[in-house]
């Protein structure tokens, strides 16, 4: 019989399954200009492949994903939902039109709504509450890693694959970037079986109450404290617009504006993402519990009520300048505050009921997606098509987003301390 890994033998394993899931997401991100070709599209046809098939798939997945997360073996659904996205992912590498592409985007979206709630709820049961946030950090990582190899890896892949012309073998009359994302997509149904290996912990049990909450019972439960939970959803949605509208743009952006070559734009990216991303991933987790530890109650919501600022300041200055020296510390200081999903997710799971844990999770990702990944590349694509109407301003359209979301998301977090104080408060008490 197989050892069963425990949550720390676990985490290296759940680590690999959320970087293919983050490189199977934004794996379109460095081939738009190809795929434009091929199917003949626009930049807002090509955001909409991008963001808004997957939120919406992941949207109305969420939810009952997350009531199956309370009931059922979260093992078992991590394992479900890593094979089922990698497969979808391997499929729009087989688009021949716009519209195939976009439902196999579809069906990454729906599969992949699974993995975040049961992991969160997994770990909540596993490891003290005030060194969530820092476990979660280094869980999260594997965005990181993921979006650095679609960055990287799809840029080196891409090419590999244009000097041999033809030599990989049954990918004859595919295209490149298809050969790319197929490629891309095969890592993810390994990893994705490596989840049988993990112990599922004992669900933790609160006092008076059964395991299982209902979906009525828990979003009373978020009207009840409003005053945190919407600022909370609301705060890092916007932030994750502004996320996912960067890098689904960036690439395009350093390729269209400033001429570089599609392999420098991709490995600077990689490089940057994955050393700034790191360091931000684990230093906000560790920095939120180190702050919660002494008693600072909203640190998971004060810590980016002003990161949010210094991000809308380096993301101005990233798309107003060409000089190297410029660019690319303030690429490294937005790679460096994006990484907030950890803190986010602990901040959920240290206020919430452990019986409504997967559900809160799952409605917090379907504001955080359809916000993010949704509109996110949608919005900067839509004003470069429709209100600028020219493509070589992209980075004008970058500029504006910058300017505009970021303080909106810092007054929203600043809204939210209060509450959060109160609700955590009120849970000890």
């Amino acid at each position: 019989m197989i050892a069963k890994l425990s949550w720390r033998g676990a985490l290296p394993v759940l680590i690999l399954i959320y970087a293919t899931a983050y490189l199977d997401r934004q794996i379109l991100n460095l081939l738009v200009d190809p795929i434009k070709r091929t199917l003949h599209v626009s930049d807002t046809r090509i955001g909409f492949a991008q963001g808004f098939a997957f939120v919406i798939a992941f949207t109305l997945c969420a939810v009952p994903f997350g009531a199956a997360v309370d009931r059922y073996s979260r093992r078992n659904i991590i394992l479900f939902s890593a094979v089922a996205w990698s497969a979808c992912a391997g499929l729009a590498g087989l688009s021949e039109s716009y519209g195939e592409l976009l439902l196999a985007r579809v069906g990454v979206g729906a599969a992949e709504a699974a993995l975040a709630p049961a992991v969160y709820s997994l770990l909540a049961d596993a490891v003290p509450a005030e060194s969530l946030a820092g476990i979660l950090a280094i869980f999260s990582t594997g965005a990181i890693v993921g979006a650095g190899v679609s960055f990287a890896g799809s840029a080196y892949v891409v090419d590999r694959v244009s000097a041999c012309d033809g030599c990989i073998p049954f990918t004859h009359g595919l295209q490149p970037w298809q050969i790319v994302i197929i490629l891309m997509a095969l890592p993810g149904l390994l990893f994705g079986l490596l989840a049988a290996l993990i112990a599922e912990p004992p669900r933790r049990r609160e006092a008076g109450h059964g395991d299982v909450s209902g979906l009525a019972e828990t979003l009373a439960m978020i009207w009840r404290h409003r005053g945190f939970y919407l600022c909370h959803f609301f705060g890092f949605g916007l932030l994750n617009l502004l996320s996912a509208g960067w890098n689904a743009w960036a690439p395009s952006y350093l390729i269209r504006t400033l001429g570089w070559s599609v392999s420098r734009a991709g490995f600077t990216l990689g490089a940057v993402s994955i050393t700034g991303g790191m360091i931000g991933m684990i230093g906000s987790g560790q920095l939120a519990d180190h702050l919660y530890r002494r008693g600072v109650l909203d640190a998971h919501l004060r810590i980016y009520a002003w990161a949010t600022l210094v991000l809308g300041a380096a993301g101005s200055i990233a798309v107003s300048t060409s000089t190297m020296w410029v660019l690319v510390p303030a690429l490294l200081v937005i790679t460096l505050i994006m990484p907030f999903i950890a803190v986010a997710a602990a901040a959920l799971q240290i206020t919430s009921p452990p019986r409504t844990r997967g559900k809160v999770s799952a409605i917090f990702l379907a504001v955080y997606n359809i916000l993010g990944f949704g509109l996110g590349p949608a919005v900067i694509a839509f004003t470069s098509d429709t209100i600028l109407r020219d493509a070589h301003k992209l980075w004008l359209a970058l500029l504006l987003c910058f300017m505009l979301f970021a303080p909106i998301a810092s007054a929203i977090f600043a809204l939210g301390l209060k509450p959060m104080r109160a609700i955590i408060a009120a849970g000890r008490s």
